[in-house]
Protein backbone atom coordinates (compact mmCIF):
# COMPACT_ATOMS: atom_id res chain seq x y z
CA UNK A 1 0.00 0.00 0.00
CA UNK A 2 2.78 2.36 0.61
CA UNK A 3 4.89 1.28 -2.69
CA UNK A 4 0.86 2.49 -4.52
CA UNK A 5 0.82 5.52 -2.73
CA UNK A 6 4.08 6.90 -3.58
CA UNK A 7 3.25 5.97 -7.46
CA UNK A 8 -0.12 7.86 -7.13
CA UNK A 9 1.31 10.60 -6.10
CA UNK A 10 4.56 10.43 -8.21
CA UNK A 11 6.86 10.89 -5.27
CA UNK A 12 10.30 9.48 -5.24
CA UNK A 13 10.80 8.89 -1.58
CA UNK A 14 8.27 8.49 1.51
CA UNK A 15 8.49 11.29 4.09
CA UNK A 16 8.83 10.06 7.23
CA UNK A 17 7.77 12.31 10.32
CA UNK A 18 9.26 12.85 13.86
CA UNK A 19 8.05 9.78 15.36
CA UNK A 20 9.46 7.46 13.03
CA UNK A 21 12.83 9.28 11.44
CA UNK A 22 13.79 10.02 14.73
CA UNK A 23 14.66 14.35 16.15
CA UNK A 24 14.13 16.47 19.25
CA UNK A 25 10.80 17.80 20.69
CA UNK A 26 11.42 20.50 23.20
CA UNK A 27 8.76 21.58 25.56
CA UNK A 28 9.29 25.59 27.05
CA UNK A 29 6.96 26.78 29.95
CA UNK A 30 7.23 30.69 30.48
CA UNK A 31 9.44 30.97 33.92
CA UNK A 32 6.83 33.34 36.30
CA UNK A 33 9.02 35.27 38.85
CA UNK A 34 6.61 37.11 41.90
CA UNK A 35 4.65 39.77 40.88
CA UNK A 36 5.32 39.18 37.16
CA UNK A 37 1.88 37.01 36.36
CA UNK A 38 1.00 39.86 34.05
CA UNK A 39 3.48 39.13 31.71
CA UNK A 40 2.60 35.71 30.58
CA UNK A 41 0.38 37.63 28.22
CA UNK A 42 -1.16 35.91 24.31
CA UNK A 43 1.25 38.42 23.47
CA UNK A 44 4.18 38.01 24.83
CA UNK A 45 3.83 34.04 23.95
CA UNK A 46 3.21 34.68 20.22
CA UNK A 47 6.35 37.47 20.21
CA UNK A 48 7.92 34.37 21.85
CA UNK A 49 6.87 31.43 19.52
CA UNK A 50 7.68 33.99 16.03
CA UNK A 51 11.68 34.42 17.83
CA UNK A 52 12.04 31.25 18.50
CA UNK A 53 10.88 29.95 14.82
CA UNK A 54 13.42 32.61 13.59
CA UNK A 55 15.87 31.13 16.04
CA UNK A 56 15.23 27.08 15.19
CA UNK A 57 14.83 28.02 11.09
CA UNK A 58 18.36 29.75 11.21
CA UNK A 59 19.73 26.18 11.79
CA UNK A 60 18.56 25.21 8.38
CA UNK A 61 16.42 22.05 9.71
CA UNK A 62 13.71 21.54 7.39
CA UNK A 63 10.14 20.26 8.59
CA UNK A 64 11.03 22.13 11.78
CA UNK A 65 7.50 23.26 13.89
CA UNK A 66 7.30 25.46 16.08
CA UNK A 67 3.33 26.46 17.99
CA UNK A 68 2.23 27.20 21.47
CA UNK A 69 -0.17 24.93 23.19
CA UNK A 70 -2.36 25.84 25.94
CA UNK A 71 -4.03 28.23 27.61
CA UNK A 72 -3.43 31.05 30.18
CA UNK A 73 -0.30 31.41 32.16
CA UNK A 74 -0.36 27.46 30.97
CA UNK A 75 0.42 27.88 27.84
CA UNK A 76 3.85 26.02 26.46
CA UNK A 77 5.78 26.34 23.46
CA UNK A 78 6.26 23.24 21.59
CA UNK A 79 9.26 22.74 19.71
CA UNK A 80 10.12 19.42 17.36
CA UNK A 81 12.92 19.21 15.43
CA UNK A 82 13.64 16.03 12.90
CA UNK A 83 17.30 15.25 13.00
CA UNK A 84 20.39 14.56 14.66
CA UNK A 85 20.45 18.10 16.61
CA UNK A 86 18.83 18.12 19.79
CA UNK A 87 21.47 19.28 21.85
CA UNK A 88 21.66 22.38 19.52
CA UNK A 89 18.48 22.86 19.42
CA UNK A 90 17.76 22.59 22.97
CA UNK A 91 20.69 25.42 23.77
CA UNK A 92 19.84 27.63 21.29
CA UNK A 93 16.17 27.85 22.03
CA UNK A 94 16.49 27.74 25.89
CA UNK A 95 18.53 30.67 26.19
CA UNK A 96 16.35 34.27 26.86
CA UNK A 97 19.19 35.71 25.72
CA UNK A 98 19.00 38.99 27.16
CA UNK A 99 22.80 40.71 26.79
CA UNK A 100 23.92 43.88 28.50
CA UNK A 101 27.13 46.00 28.21
CA UNK A 102 28.31 47.16 31.91
CA UNK A 103 30.75 48.62 32.91
CA UNK A 104 32.97 46.95 35.58
CA UNK A 105 33.48 48.23 39.13
CA UNK A 106 35.11 45.40 40.94
CA UNK A 107 36.78 41.58 39.62
CA UNK A 108 37.61 38.90 41.55
CA UNK A 109 38.39 34.73 41.37
CA UNK A 110 35.80 33.15 41.11
CA UNK A 111 37.50 30.54 43.28
CA UNK A 112 36.27 31.72 47.19
CA UNK A 113 38.96 31.75 49.51
CA UNK A 114 39.81 33.50 53.23
CA UNK A 115 40.61 36.76 51.47
CA UNK A 116 37.85 37.20 50.06
CA UNK A 117 35.47 38.12 52.99
CA UNK A 118 38.64 40.26 54.04
CA UNK A 119 38.98 42.34 51.49
CA UNK A 120 38.34 45.76 51.61
CA UNK A 121 34.88 47.26 50.52
CA UNK A 122 34.29 48.78 47.04
CA UNK A 123 33.55 52.38 47.06
CA UNK A 124 30.33 53.63 46.68
CA UNK A 125 28.54 49.95 46.08
CA UNK A 126 26.41 49.27 48.81
CA UNK A 127 27.10 46.45 51.74
CA UNK A 128 24.82 44.40 50.74
CA UNK A 129 26.57 44.18 47.15
CA UNK A 130 30.04 43.76 48.75
CA UNK A 131 29.15 41.09 51.13
CA UNK A 132 27.18 39.32 48.16
CA UNK A 133 30.61 39.78 46.09
CA UNK A 134 32.81 38.03 48.67
CA UNK A 135 30.37 35.48 49.26
CA UNK A 136 29.60 34.48 45.71
CA UNK A 137 31.51 30.79 44.52
CA UNK A 138 31.97 30.49 41.11
CA UNK A 139 32.95 26.44 41.46
CA UNK A 140 29.53 26.11 42.07
CA UNK A 141 27.14 24.88 39.66
CA UNK A 142 23.80 27.20 40.52
CA UNK A 143 25.92 30.60 40.31
CA UNK A 144 26.89 29.24 36.45
CA UNK A 145 23.32 29.12 35.49
CA UNK A 146 22.76 32.65 34.11
CA UNK A 147 18.94 33.66 34.90
CA UNK A 148 18.34 36.51 32.21
CA UNK A 149 15.96 38.60 34.80
CA UNK A 150 18.54 40.99 35.94
CA UNK A 151 17.20 44.39 35.54
CA UNK A 152 19.37 47.18 33.56
CA UNK A 153 18.76 49.89 36.35
CA UNK A 154 20.94 47.48 39.13
CA UNK A 155 23.85 46.94 40.20
CA UNK A 156 25.01 43.75 40.08
CA UNK A 157 27.25 40.74 41.35
CA UNK A 158 27.94 37.77 39.06
CA UNK A 159 30.54 34.88 37.21
CA UNK A 160 32.01 34.49 34.26
CA UNK A 161 30.59 32.00 32.01
CA UNK A 162 33.81 29.57 33.01
CA UNK A 163 33.37 30.18 36.90
CA UNK A 164 36.98 31.23 37.04
CA UNK A 165 36.10 35.22 37.76
CA UNK A 166 33.57 37.16 39.60
CA UNK A 167 32.25 40.94 39.09
CA UNK A 168 30.78 43.59 40.45
CA UNK A 169 28.68 45.33 37.48
CA UNK A 170 27.67 49.07 36.82
CA UNK A 171 23.93 49.33 35.67
CA UNK A 172 23.59 48.83 32.16
CA UNK A 173 24.35 51.35 29.71
CA UNK A 174 24.15 49.00 26.17
CA UNK A 175 21.61 46.38 25.75
CA UNK A 176 20.46 43.84 22.98
CA UNK A 177 17.33 45.52 21.75
CA UNK A 178 20.08 48.26 20.46
CA UNK A 179 21.78 45.96 18.34
CA UNK A 180 20.53 45.89 14.59
CA UNK A 181 22.86 42.90 13.30
CA UNK A 182 24.79 40.04 14.40
CA UNK A 183 27.20 37.77 13.05
CA UNK A 184 29.85 35.16 13.38
CA UNK A 185 33.20 35.34 12.31
CA UNK A 186 36.84 33.29 12.19
CA UNK A 187 39.78 35.45 13.15
CA UNK A 188 42.81 33.53 11.71
CA UNK A 189 45.36 36.01 12.79
CA UNK A 190 44.60 34.54 16.83
CA UNK A 191 44.58 31.20 15.90
CA UNK A 192 41.78 30.40 14.20
CA UNK A 193 39.56 32.13 17.21
CA UNK A 194 35.50 32.60 16.63
CA UNK A 195 34.14 35.73 17.33
CA UNK A 196 30.47 37.38 17.52
CA UNK A 197 30.39 41.23 15.31
CA UNK A 198 27.78 42.96 16.50
CA UNK A 199 26.70 46.25 14.88
CA UNK A 200 24.84 48.82 16.75
CA UNK A 201 21.79 51.11 15.81
CA UNK A 202 21.71 54.62 15.89
CA UNK A 203 20.91 54.83 19.86
CA UNK A 204 23.10 52.10 20.50
CA UNK A 205 25.57 53.60 18.73
CA UNK A 206 25.45 56.46 20.86
CA UNK A 207 25.40 54.93 24.19
CA UNK A 208 28.62 52.63 23.28
CA UNK A 209 30.41 55.63 22.20
CA UNK A 210 29.96 57.34 25.61
CA UNK A 211 30.13 54.48 27.61
CA UNK A 212 33.68 53.45 25.58
CA UNK A 213 34.71 57.30 26.04
CA UNK A 214 33.84 57.69 29.64
CA UNK A 215 35.80 54.49 30.38
CA UNK A 216 38.60 54.58 28.88
CA UNK A 217 41.33 56.83 31.34
CA UNK A 218 39.82 55.17 34.59
CA UNK A 219 42.09 52.63 36.61
CA UNK A 220 41.40 48.90 36.18
CA UNK A 221 39.26 47.04 36.56
CA UNK A 222 36.82 50.15 35.96
CA UNK A 223 38.08 50.49 32.68
CA UNK A 224 37.00 47.70 31.41
CA UNK A 225 33.35 46.58 30.10
CA UNK A 226 31.34 43.30 30.89
CA UNK A 227 29.71 41.78 28.09
CA UNK A 228 26.71 40.02 29.97
CA UNK A 229 24.49 37.62 28.65
CA UNK A 230 21.64 35.97 30.49
CA UNK A 231 23.23 36.90 33.61
CA UNK A 232 26.51 35.69 33.44
CA UNK A 233 29.93 37.66 31.69
CA UNK A 234 30.73 36.11 28.44
CA UNK A 235 34.24 38.88 28.54
CA UNK A 236 35.22 41.69 30.00
CA UNK A 237 37.55 43.49 27.55
CA UNK A 238 39.73 46.51 28.84
CA UNK A 239 38.98 49.71 26.75
CA UNK A 240 41.72 51.94 25.20
CA UNK A 241 40.22 54.33 23.40
CA UNK A 242 36.04 55.41 22.44
CA UNK A 243 34.50 53.36 19.74
CA UNK A 244 32.01 55.51 17.85
CA UNK A 245 32.13 53.35 15.04
CA UNK A 246 28.60 51.36 16.27
CA UNK A 247 30.31 48.12 15.96
CA UNK A 248 31.91 45.33 18.78
CA UNK A 249 33.00 42.00 18.87
CA UNK A 250 32.45 39.67 21.31
CA UNK A 251 35.08 37.02 21.84
CA UNK A 252 35.61 34.09 24.45
CA UNK A 253 36.69 30.95 23.24
CA UNK A 254 33.88 29.87 20.86
CA UNK A 255 33.40 27.03 18.35
CA UNK A 256 32.32 27.80 15.09
CA UNK A 257 28.53 26.37 16.31
CA UNK A 258 28.89 28.46 19.74
CA UNK A 259 29.95 31.47 17.46
CA UNK A 260 26.82 30.77 15.07
CA UNK A 261 24.20 30.17 17.37
CA UNK A 262 24.96 33.30 19.47
CA UNK A 263 24.99 35.52 16.57
CA UNK A 264 21.46 34.12 15.56
CA UNK A 265 20.13 34.51 18.95
CA UNK A 266 21.32 38.03 19.22
CA UNK A 267 20.06 38.98 15.88
CA UNK A 268 16.75 37.75 16.33
CA UNK A 269 16.53 39.59 20.07
CA UNK A 270 15.74 38.31 23.72
CA UNK A 271 12.67 36.21 24.58
CA UNK A 272 9.97 38.45 26.09
CA UNK A 273 9.46 35.52 28.83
Amino acid sequence: AMAGLVFIQGATSVRLGLDLRGGTSVTLQPRIAPGDEGKVTSEAIDQAVSIIRQRVNSLGVAESEVSAQGSGTNRQIVISVPGDTGRRVVELVGQTAELRFRQVLASGSGIPSAADAASTPVAGVSADVNAQFAALDCTKAENLQGTGTDLPTDVIVVCDRAGSSKYILAPAEVLGRQISKASAGLDTQAGSAWFVSLTFNNEGTSAFAALTARVTSLPEPTNQVAIVLDGLVVSSPRITEAIPSGTAQITGSFTQLEAQDLANVLKYGALPL
